[in-house]
């Protein structure tokens, strides 16, 4: 399994990752066909549920759910400007909103990223944020 650790843990470069989680709009959207986008887990959160069976008093289930509190990079224009595994994502970060948390579980793989990058597009030079896909990872969450 993977082990993912916020932005305020030893080392940020294991907090970023990639997930289908949200559309350009911002609103969660759970489909598979939706694209990936890029972020940084600010912290994780256990939440834990308890539920009563009204049949059976004595019976008591609990189960628990992990998300990650997520600040995502916004979408550049030019975001396949590098070949892949190489995207380009803009150095700010989107409005936060219910798509800022997600289920771990839902997070495809980590990735790696250069923050700062001046880079000269066709329409002149941009500062952005460069993201590197971990493409084993992303092949084996294909898979499944």
């Amino acid at each position: 399994g993977e082990h993912f650790l916020s932005a305020k843990s030893k080392s940020q470069c294991s907090a970023v990752v990639m997930a289908s989680w949200y559309d350009s709009d911002g609103h969660v959207n759970i489909h598979t066909g939706a694209s990936y986008r890029f972020g940084i887990v600010q912290y994780l959160l256990k939440h834990a549920h308890r539920i009563d069976v009204q049949d059976e008093p004595s019976t008591i289930t609990v189960t628990d759910d992990l998300f990650a509190k997520v600040a995502w990079y916004g979408k550049h224009p030019r975001e396949d400007h590098f070949p892949y595994p190489i995207r380009v994502v803009t150095t700010l970060f989107d409005t936060e909103g219910t798509a800022s948390f997600l289920r771990v579980s839902r997070i495809a793989s980590r990735c790696a990223v250069s923050n700062n990058q001046y880079i000269m597009f066709d329409y002149g030079e941009d500062c952005v944020s460069v993201v590197s896909i971990n493409k084993a990872h992303l092949l084996e969450s294909l898979k499944m």
